[in-house]
């Protein structure tokens, strides 16, 4: 079995590379949302992924889900990891760790999406 690499080794450099890689976004959250305390992570990763992967055991606040043919990312199966936290801050230094961890295992990562949630009718 492979090892876990620690998300934390280099978790504050990873955090400024995620924020400056990311720099425009991150302002505009800055600007338009600073009031909003729900937000929404996707990490949407390729093939490769597999939903036994060790990865996920050690990010219990992250849930795994599948889908074959994303409307908006094609045909195939992708696979999604999601998340939710309350502050912004919060919500990009999760984001940028679970990127660290995958990054470390060279998974496949088709889209990385922050949402502000504003409004929610969930009642589950």
């Amino acid at each position: 079995m492979a090892k876990v690499p620690s998300p934390f080794v280099s978790f504050p450099y990873k955090i400024k590379q995620f924020r400056d890689r990311h720099a425009g976004i991150l302002q505009e959250l800055d600007k338009n949302l600073n009031s909003c305390n729900n937000f929404e992570i996707h990490i949407t990763l390729g093939d490769d992924f597999s939903p036994d992967s060790t990865v996920i055991k050690h990010f219990d606040t992250w849930k795994y889900s599948c889908i074959d043919g994303d409307p908006l990312l094609g045909k195939g199966k992708k696979h999604y990891l999601t998340t939710h936290r309350k502050t912004k801050p919060d919500a990009v230094a999760a984001t940028a760790s679970m990127v660290d961890v995958l990054e470390q295992y060279t998974y496949k990562i088709l889209r990385v999406k922050i949402e502000a949630i504003v409004y929610d009718t969930k009642k589950i």
